[in-house]
């Protein structure tokens, strides 16, 4: 228990530190639907960080990985969702594509993770689900036994 609660502190006083020091970061990219495609390949990581009733509703994108990071409420904890993202790359240069309902979440994950983390290789698909599927892309229903 307290070393949960020395490892959350931790994880706080670096992202106050990335928020209030200025530098330059690295810069994550949107991705149209037709981008998203060009850049998936075998290893690159989709995440996509709806919660579960979403992925049930929407449908998730071919080899998604679900990892909510906004609660009901719109509180995340930092800490854990890194931890778990860390168990999912296959490569500490893995890069990473982000996916949520419209594009707004995951757009402020992706600032998050680049510009504060310093995190490389990161983008998010423009216009979500939403707009993947209005596009006339599949989605699969998911496999939520996680």
């Amino acid at each position: 228990m307290r070393h949960t609660k020395l490892l959350k502190l931790t994880w706080v006083i670096l992202l106050l530190t990335n928020l209030y020091t200025p530098c330059a970061g690295a810069e994550f990219k949107e991705l149209s639907a037709a981008e998203f495609i060009t850049r998936n390949t075998a290893q690159t990581l989709i995440v996509d960080i709806r919660r579960p009733e979403e992925w049930s509703k929407g449908g998730v994108i071919a080899n998604s990985k679900l990892l909510t990071f906004f609660n009901q409420q719109g509180h995340f904890d930092l800490p854990d969702w890194l931890s778990k993202l860390a168990r999912l790359k296959k490569t500490k240069e893995t890069a990473i594509i982000l996916v949520c309902a419209s594009g707004n979440r995951s757009k402020r994950v992706a600032k998050l993770l680049s510009t504060k983390l310093n995190m490389n290789k990161i983008s998010h698909l423009k216009n979500g689900i939403k707009g993947w599927k209005q596009q006339g892309h599949l989605t699969i229903n998911p496999d939520l036994k996680l």
